[in-house]
């Protein structure tokens, strides 16, 4: 008798179920905008893509462009070093803004060099994007990092190295 009682109670269960499933609907849901590819990245089928532009490349100009920015900006890291508004308004349009940030709370007093004694000379030039120009001073030599964010873009220092101590100096 229990074993009929449980078979009923199984017939119930699984009618129940079947009852239960014919009241959902029969439509798919709606599609969202976005669908989840097999990579688990979503993909939006309407997106534009947008095309970065124009890679940089070495054009002609472009190398001498990069030193004399280089020139420029070390010239305006040690002059006007009596009045720190004058100096900080002359060097910061040459600087992108994290060395901006950076150099800010730099006293122009304690920079050691007060001219740019030579030509700057490019000293690495791997990348289209940056270059490293070698700039000399009273002081020593500073050493240079640009970038440039595209071709026609200018170029902005991102560091500006001061001259390491020679041997024997303190």
């Amino acid at each position: 008798m229990i074993f009929v009682k449980g078979i009923l109670a199984g017939a119930a269960v699984a009618a129940s179920i079947a009852l239960l499933s014919g009241c959902a609907p029969e439509t798919e849901p709606e599609a969202d905008e976005t669908e989840l590819t097999g990579s688990g990245h979503h993909h939006v089928p309407d997106a534009e893509f947008q095309d970065p532009g124009e890679y940089p490349t070495w054009g002609t100009g472009d190398r001498s462009d990069a030193i004399q920015q280089a020139e420029s900006a070390v010239t305006a890291f040690v002059s006007d070093k009596d009045d720190e508004d004058t100096w900080w308004d002359g060097l910061r349009g040459h600087l992108s803004a994290q060395a901006q940030l950076e150099i800010q709370g730099t006293d122009p007093a304690n920079i050691a060099a007060d001219e740019v004694t030579g030509d700057g000379e490019l000293t690495d030039d791997s990348s289209a994007y940056l270059a490293w120009v070698e700039v000399p001073t009273d002081a020593g030599t500073y050493q240079v990092l640009l970038s440039r964010t595209a071709q026609d873009a200018p170029w902005l220092v991102e560091r500006l190295t001061p001259p390491e101590d020679e041997p024997g100096e303190d």
